[in-house]
């Protein structure tokens, strides 16, 4: 019996030690490695009802453990057909980049309902890390702006945990493990409503905002059904859906009234469309009917850094067109000029404007701006550098024939005026927000001949690298001018 007890001791002394070295052991463990974890969620938690045509705003909002620092997060969100995300919007306010990345794809369609999702991702705004480590452990990362453009509905908008779509990283000094564990608490709902009534830009046509009643508004209204057009200088087609032999202006024949068509092979923009052709038309009260009365301007001009061997995207790029005389200015826009490339390796452009409502022929200047550069002035024949003067020197007639061509290719619009200081509209300057932009979609994309690509500069049809270098060689120019 004294030696059972004998046994019995040594054994639950054995284990007693075994269970104090696997304590120890899990401790250095635990010392060596802190589970970190980020939280997601997208708020609000209650649903949201809109009507068709309205916005909606979800947040997408994050909450980290362990005084872990958010450097990034990629959330991979999801969501019905009844909802186009428009801009998405990072919380500058906790330190992160203005710059939010965003891209949609589709998603995995089920209950034949065609799913959208979106990749969003937002980054610390420091460049040199140091500020990183003052990001708050909770907050909201970014807003998600949405058009509501269909009825349906009520539907979930979520944040999907497949694979390593939605990710976060910490920040984190040399070759330390900056991944997180990620973890979805939770999403939002919608709910859309309204008569169905379709009102956005069109998807083919530059300028066109169009209006009709249907199901699904995501789609062009069909043949048959009445649909209501009017000029909106703001709206410019999609990449990829719109048409690259469109053609628009003001009409020659009715006053007060604008035109789009597409143009037939070999044809051009200035050519006027055929009878049997399709004509869309929509009121613009800036439009008039030439008479014959109002001077002439002949110009030749050059988009900078477009060349004859890679310019087959610099087409129809329309400009704006400002003439000033007298203290008065008049605008034109949306104008299509004719290509020609030039024996001493440029491509130059070249129309005849009649300046309808301007009345002056004489001390004229004008000043032209591309769809994605800044406006220049010209004052005087063969211009070749900045008019540091006000007012202008120009002379025109009211006869094409005889009205002077002037020359001002040499002093060609600077390219690089994409986005604004709070929005995506054009500031008549080139800055860091610029070069920031075409930085972030500076992607490879690749279009067709004769196809509009807004971050393709030089008018190769691809968005590079090129484009890049493009932008910085447009910061060493002086820029606004105007007067």
């Amino acid at each position: 019996m004294k030696f059972k007890k004998i046994i019995l001791t040594i054994l639950m002394i054995m284990a007693l030690g075994g269970g104090l070295f696997l304590i120890k052991q899990n401790q250095d463990v635990r010392r060596g490695a802190t589970v970190n974890n980020v939280s997601l969620s997208i708020a609000p938690a209650s649903r949201i009802t809109k009507n068709v045509g309205e916005e909606l705003t979800f947040a997408v909002q994050y909450s980290a453990d362990n005084g872990v620092k958010v450097e990034s997060i990629q959330a991979y969100v999801c969501y019905g057909p009844e909802i186009e995300l428009k801009t998405v919007k990072a919380n500058t306010a906790l330190g992160f980049s203005p710059d939010a990345l965003y891209s949609t794809v589709p998603g995995i369609s089920s209950d034949n309902m065609s799913i959208q999702c979106a990749y969003i991702t937002v980054l610390s705004n420091d460049t040199d890390k140091t500020c990183a480590v003052n990001l708050a452990q909770a907050g909201k990362a970014f807003d998600m702006v949405f058009t509501a453009v269909k009825v349906g509905g009520p539907r979930s908008i979520t944040i999907s945990s497949l694979g390593d779509k939605t990710m976060a990283t910490k920040y984190a000094t040399g070759d330390a493990d900056k991944k997180l564990a990620v973890k979805i608490t939770g999403g939002s709902e919608y709910l859309i409503t309204g008569t169905d009534t379709c009102n956005r830009c069109s998807k083919i046509f530059d300028y066109m905002r169009t209006q009709w009643e249907a199901v699904d508004c995501t789609k062009d209204p069909t043949e048959g059904v009445v649909v209501t057009r009017t000029y909106d200088e703001s709206c410019k087609a999609p990449v990829d859906t719109r048409d690259p032999n469109q053609c628009s202006r003001c009409s020659k024949v009715d006053d007060q009234q604008y035109v789009w068509w597409i143009k037939q092979d070999g044809k051009t923009c200035n050519d006027d469309p055929k009878s049997d052709q399709v004509i869309y038309r929509a009121p613009n009260k800036n439009c008039r009917i030439s008479t014959g009365d109002w001077p002439v301007l002949n110009y030749k001009v050059s988009f900078g850094y477009v060349y004859p061997g890679a310019s087959d995207c610099a087409v129809n790029w329309p400009v704006q067109v400002i003439v000033l005389s007298g203290g008065t200015t008049h605008v034109y826009t949306d104008v299509i000029m004719q290509s020609k490339k030039d024996g001493d390796g440029r491509v130059t452009y070249e129309g005849s404007l009649e300046l309808v409502d301007f009345p002056y022929k004489d001390g004229v200047a004008v000043f032209f701006k591309g769809p994605k550069h800044l406006q220049m002035k010209y004052a005087i024949q063969d211009q070749s550098t900045s008019y540091e003067k006000a007012g202008g020197e120009l002379t025109l007639t009211t006869d094409p024939a005889t009205s002077p061509k002037y020359d001002f290719s040499k002093y060609w619009m600077l390219p690089g005026d994409l986005v604004g200081t709070d929005s995506d509209v054009p500031d008549g300057w080139i800055n860091g927000r610029d070069f920031s932009y075409m930085k972030n979609h500076a992607d490879h994309t690749t279009v067709e001949a004769g196809e509009y690509l807004f971050t393709d500069l030089n008018g190769d049809c691809q968005a590079n690298s090129n484009d890049v270098n493009v932008l910085k060689k447009s910061l060493e120019f002086k820029q606004g001018q105007l007067y």
